[in-house]
């Protein structure tokens, strides 16, 4: 498999932004001036409706925003609503975590999105009543099982998504 393949397969997979790190792992590349060129090439190719474009030191592939309201109204219905998905990334960032307090913060409605993600073997109850994600967790969404590491991948993640809303200039 080519490079230029090997990175447009990791960016099309991934729906996040990828470090250059990454990128270097997946395609074998370790030369940044290298990779930055195959990167550069990729932007070229995508000139509709989906773009590749640099964040920070990270690089996602995405629809243009003008596309996406287009985008959405064909999308399938997720497996999990906004209100569960923000609840599993409750539970991520602040694991171990109980009920109680994710309650104090979200309302009394996460009682019902922790049942179903039990269910879903996302997440866990411990010993202690806290709930921690899962190894499936990880394996689902690509992160790391090791709880600390896991939050600073989340914070990164946070981190380059906020950048790529930016406006962009010159375009």
């Amino acid at each position: 498999m080519k490079e230029l393949e090997r990175i447009e397969a990791a960016l099309y997979a991934s729906g996040r932004p990828l470090t250059l790190e990454e990128l270097s792992r997946v395609s074998g590349v370790k030369s940044r001036r290298k990779l930055l060129a195959l990167l550069k090439k990729l932007e070229l190719k995508f000139d509709g409706a989906i773009e590749v474009r640099r964040v920070g030191d990270a690089f996602v592939m995405q629809l243009r925003e003008e596309y996406r309201r287009i985008a959405r109204s064909f999308g399938a219905k997720p497996l999990l609503s906004k209100g569960v998905l923000k609840t599993l990334s409750q539970v991520a960032f602040y694991q171990p975590i109980k009920a109680s307090e994710l309650s104090k913060a979200r309302g009394s409605h996460v009682y019902s999105h922790l049942k179903l993600l039990v269910k879903l073997g996302l997440v866990r109850k411990n010993a202690n009543g806290e709930y921690v994600t899962t190894p499936l967790f990880s394996e689902q969404f690509g992160l790391s099982k090791d709880p600390e590491e896991l939050k600073r991948q989340l914070k990164r993640i946070k981190d380059l998504n906020l950048k790529a809303r930016m406006p962009r200039h010159g375009r």
